[in-house]
């Protein structure tokens, strides 16, 4: 497996800094396999009702650094169609994701379907280019209605938007078919640098489904169609996500609309094109280590001192295939050949689906995705966002520490004594960075250090100890021991 350079020994400095941290008593180091991943801020502000519900996120970032977010909105969608009068949602942020503007509508098109919102940034024009698909009522379609492509600008500020019944556009030989989901791309190298890609999911006439590429040389002004693949096997392939690898190849992805072949590590497929969009130079076969449910998902490659590759897909596969649960991002260092489980954004059972990533900078991540409340099924409850790592998403990649023996409480369980914190046995052995005693599963404020006097408010209660651990060229761990009752 390809590193990208100094990775190995970013990783060491990072995993000896934690050990030193923790020796001059500064805050502790989180696992960075988990939700504790995140830096910076998280935000909710699109919350769904019983009669709008906020779908299917997208996500840029401007040249300042703003970030633009998009979702439908799904309105009288009690029953979570995907029919019906649906307008697009904008929000930006202009501090990384802490304070967001007041959400307002940006596409509408009376009562018709306005769907699947694909946002690119375009630096030569220094604006967003905002593409979606409308459903509009047509009589010279046997079914009543057919869908159309509309692009509008967005201003750097996210203040100015073009009407969307002006921008409906058309590319030779194109049929109906759906945006996205997830952002859109501008070439960076080679001779079409600057030229705009977008993946689609198409249907033929037939039913069968074709999944293809819109590009653009001229920043919009005409489309053509660039790739067009037939789904392989009994793949029905719908919803693509593409990106520019460090070569400059690309590399798209999509999913199985779910009644072909579902079953985790085969419903989510990939394939390169190395003439920047125009065709496919492979075909599609499914992205080792991989395993979701047939969800749209988001490729993003990393650009600076990190060059690791990005997905972003529910990951929890029990049960059925039509749960979406357990966020994750999975992450390939050797541009897509292979695929580690990366990390885990919440609990496993935490509501899940459709998402969206963009780089923020050389050391953040940003991830937009539909999200729930508990662990029930109801993820289209609101669109979250946060921040990860990327220092978290490299170790990721590292191996982890084996726990042999779990850490425990020794000592006397009655008021007044101290008792003292074992760590267990784990190999190779790590180094314990922090310590924090719990009370009946709950955190005892400032109680961080390697012993805790019992006092008269645990009577009756279980204390147990969490500790956190660290090794130069592994992942950071951590472990909590089974509580013991005070007397």
């Amino acid at each position: 497996m390809t590193r990208p350079p100094g990775f190995v020994l970013r990783l060491q400095l990072a995993a000896a800094l934690a050990v030193a941290t923790a020796t001059l008593g500064l805050p502790p180091v989180f696992s960075p396999t988990v939700a504790s991943a995140a830096t910076g801020c998280t935000w909710t502000p699109l919350t769904s009702s019983d009669k709008v519900r906020y779908r299917v996120p997208s996500m840029v970032q401007g040249a300042d650094g703003r970030l633009f977010v998009f979702a439908e909105r799904r309105n009288d969608n009690a029953d979570n169609d995907d029919e019906g009068n649906f307008d697009i949602t904008m929000t930006t942020s202009s501090n990384g994701g802490c304070t967001w503007s007041t959400p307002r509508v940006v596409a509408d098109f009376g009562s018709s379907r306005v769907s699947n919102p694909v946002p690119v940034y375009v630096p030569s024009v220094g604006k967003v280019l905002l593409v979606t698909t409308v459903k509009a009522q047509d009589s010279r379609s046997a079914s009543g209605s057919y869908s159309y492509l509309h692009q509008q600008w967005i201003s750097a500020d996210g203040q100015e938007v073009t009407p969307l019944a002006e921008g409906r556009f058309t590319a030779t030989n194109h049929w109906p078919g759906m945006t996205g989901v997830g952002h859109g791309l501008v070439l960076s190298q080679g001779e079409h640098a600057g030229r705009i890609v977008l993946a689609l999911g198409s249907t033929r006439s037939d039913g069968t489904r074709v999944p293809r590429s819109l590009v653009s040389d001229d920043n919009g002004q005409t489309w053509s169609v660039g790739w067009e693949q037939a789904s392989p096997g009994k793949l029905k392939l719908i919803e693509g996500t593409v990106t520019e690898l460090t070569d400059g190849s690309l590399l798209a992805s999509y999913r199985d609309k779910g009644d072909g072949s579902p079953a985790p590590g085969a419903n989510r497929v990939s394939a390169r094109s190395t003439d920047a969009g125009t065709s496919l130079s492979t075909s599609f076969t499914a992205m080792s280590g991989v395993k979701t449910v047939p969800t749209g998902g988001s490729l993003l490659q990393l650009t600076g001192a990190s060059n690791l590759l990005l997905l972003s897909s529910p990951s929890n596969i029990s049960g059925k295939l039509t749960q979406r649960k357990g966020m994750r991002i999975f992450v390939s260092s050797d541009q897509g050949r292979s695929w580690k489980k990366g990390l885990a954004i919440g609990g496993s059972t935490d509501p899940a689906y459709y998402s969206d990533l963009v780089q923020m900078d050389d050391s953040r991540v940003g991830l937009v995705y539909e999200n729930g409340y508990g662990s029930g099924k109801t993820y289209w409850h609101k669109i979250a966002f946060t921040t990860v790592s990327i220092t978290a998403l490299e170790q990721s990649l590292l191996p982890t520490v084996t726990k042999r023996k779990s850490p425990s409480v020794a000592g006397t369980m009655k008021v007044g004594k101290t008792v003292t914190a074992r760590p267990g046995t784990w190999s190779p052995t790590a180094a314990v960075t922090s310590y924090q005693w719990l009370r009946n599963g709950k955190p005892l404020t400032g109680q961080t250090r390697s012993s805790y006097r019992l006092t008269k408010a645990d009577k009756g209660k279980k204390i147990s100890v969490r500790i956190r651990l660290a090794r130069p060229g592994y992942q950071n761990a951590s472990a909590t021991s089974s509580g013991r009752r005070v007397k």
